[in-house]
């Protein structure tokens, strides 16, 4: 039996950040994207299985919920699974809708829970990033889920708000055509960036200019980490703040989308 593996879906690097640092924790232990082709992974038995992801419109998003509803797993007696979910502000309905998810395939959640991290949500209001004092919350609460991981608590999630899975599904419909409203200014110096951070593969260079394919997850990865702040969302961003988590760089997050199962490499 393999020690453990923990699935990751990040945009700006909080998500990428908690599992990395869990996996640190861990000491035997990978992580990868949660990507379809990465699901052939759980072919193999693991100690130690988790889901790290942010929360979107209170729910999971798009990506998050396609892996985990293909996810068929013989588990092991001894396999222990988790999950974790990162916010600005509120958890909503994400830990509970995995673990109603993954109980449709007969696969049982031990342990769930959701920490705060700095705000990024860009879109939708003026997201304020990280402080010292969110700073120092992670670094406690950190410790703490990795300790709990280690000892292999229990902790089970709530049951899901209808009205917030009512309000999930509604804003979902309209996210992988959000993109439409994605504008390109003339400071785009075409350095190909946004295409290389994109976790789902919706953005390619044309005309030297990023071109969406409305596939779109509103991670805001091209919205935050464009080195010219070229890429605006309608007219809402324009003077907000960048944001990208402490202690991940942008190289970090290449790196760790095109990590693959080296079967499919």
């Amino acid at each position: 039996m393999k020690k453990n593996i923990i699935f990751c879906f990040t945009g700006t690097g909080n998500s990428y950040r908690v599992a990395r640092d869990i996996s640190i924790g861990l000491i035997d232990c990978e992580v990868y994207p949660i990507n379809i082709k990465n699901i052939e992974l759980l072919k193999d038995n693991y100690e130690r299985i988790g889901f790290v992801f942010p929360v979107y419109y209170q729910g999971l998003p798009i990506q998050v919920k396609q892996f985990v509803e293909k996810i068929s797993l013989k588990k092991s007696i001894n396999t222990y699974l988790f999950a974790i979910a990162t916010c600005g502000r509120l958890k909503g309905n994400a830990l509970s809708e995995i673990y109603e998810i993954l109980a449709k395939n007969n696969i049982i959640l031990n342990y769930v829970n959701h920490g705060v991290m700095g705000d990024n949500a860009i879109t939708l209001y003026n997201a304020k990033g990280t402080t010292e004092k969110i700073e120092a919350q992670y670094n406690i609460w950190i410790s703490q889920f990795i300790l709990e991981i280690q000892n292999r608590k229990t902790q089970i999630a709530n049951k899901s708000s209808k009205l917030l899975a009512f309000y999930n599904k509604l804003q979902l419909k309209k996210v992988p055509m959000s993109d439409l409203y994605f504008k390109v200014s003339d400071l785009c110096t075409s350095c190909g960036l946004c295409e290389k951070l994109c976790p789902v593969n919706n953005i390619m260079i044309y005309n030297k200019k990023p071109k969406y394919n409305h596939t779109c997850q509103q991670c805001m990865a091209c919205i935050q980490n464009c080195p010219s702040k070229a890429i605006d969302y309608k007219n809402k961003t324009k003077n907000r703040q960048r944001y990208l988590s402490p202690s991940v760089s942008i190289n970090d997050l290449i790196q760790f989308k095109n990590r693959l199962d080296s079967s499919f490499s």
